[in-house]
């Protein structure tokens, strides 16, 4: 090879070697900033107070309006695991009035009585829900009620022995 050759084989071997390290080069930026954009998006995960046994307590839940409700007390209230499985289990969403319901859905303001949930939650899958909902509730307050005056008589016997 002649002098002329060996500088053009040379430059050819340069420039490919320069081709390969710029080609890692960008590779590493790219690499480094999606890393720093992940790092990010798990930075403002944590920031927000859900930690992963949140979402496995909200992965069984189908409703996604449900799900915000959860995420929106979890994260405001700064509840545990153990607190949002209990509201969950509790079935607090649905005890909601369904006024309160469309307003969170809507992203209103709330009031303080939205907030009130209904003590008894039951799930009916027809239109007759106000009626099954007052026979429920009368069957409730007379269960209670038959217990209440048990107790009462038991008072009354013990005083009524006192004296």
């Amino acid at each position: 090879m002649n002098k002329f050759e060996e500088n053009i084989y040379k430059e050819i071997k340069n420039e490919l070697v320069q081709s390969v390290i710029d080609k890692r080069v960008d590779n590493y930026f790219t690499n480094k900033n999606e890393l720093t954009h992940y790092y990010n998006v798990g930075k403002m995960i944590v920031d927000a107070q859900l930690s992963w046994s949140h979402y496995i307590e909200l992965l069984s839940i189908k409703d996604i309006n449900e799900i915000n409700y959860y995420i929106n007390i979890s994260v405001y209230q700064n509840i545990s695991r153990n607190k949002l499985r209990e509201k969950i289990k509790s079935k607090e969403y649905q005890r909601l009035d369904d006024k309160a319901k469309r307003k969170l859905i809507n992203k209103e303001e709330l009031n303080i009585y939205d907030s009130i949930k209904n003590p008894i939650y039951i799930n009916t899958y027809g239109n007759d829900k106000e009626n099954i909902e007052k026979k429920a509730l009368k069957s409730f307050i007379l269960r209670d009620m038959e217990n209440f005056l048990e107790q009462l008589n038991k008072k009354m016997i013990n005083y009524q022995l006192c004296f």
